[in-house]
């Protein structure tokens, strides 16, 4: 054995190289499929981002609806505030009646006493692949009293 050089290292050496040289059609499929699964994952994410931002619209609106309805009592005299009272009328974003509108907007007004009155206007919202009223809303309320100054 004396004299003789082994050649064992330099084969592994060189079956290693010629392994490491590209990727096996078995691998790519592997990597392309545990790509395809992060890209729907995050497809799926997104998708749960935007229905969520679209529902936190909607109830903004719907307050933004219901405040704008309470403006308005503030032009009415005090004894004219029955009139705003309504009952499940459609309208759109501004608030102004739709029939195709996504809101459905009721306002109760009720007497406390002879000079306080309490104003309550619900907003619903209307479900975006159902197309129905009645699941979610959105509720603004305020006490309105005469303040008539002197006799």
């Amino acid at each position: 054995m004396a004299g003789k050089i082994s050649v064992f290292p330099l084969q592994c050496a060189v079956a290693t190289a010629e392994r490491s040289r590209g990727l096996t059609l078995v691998e790519t499929v592997v990597a392309l499929m545990i790509m395809g699964i992060a890209v729907v994952g995050l497809c799926s994410l997104v998708m749960l981002g935007r229905e969520s931002t679209d529902r936190a619209r909607d109830h903004y609106t719907a307050v933004h609806i219901g405040k704008n309805r309470l403006e308005l009592a503030r032009v009415f005299n005090f004894s004219e505030l029955n009139q705003l009272a309504e009952s499940r009328v459609v309208v759109g974003v501004g608030g102004d009646p739709d029939s195709n509108g996504n809101y459905r907007r009721t306002t109760v007004v009720s007497n406390i006493t002879g000079s306080l009155k309490e104003l309550i206007i619900t907003v619903e919202i209307r479900d975006r692949v159902a197309r129905t009223f009645g699941s979610t809303s959105e509720r603004v309320q305020t006490y309105i009293a005469d303040m008539k100054m002197g006799p």
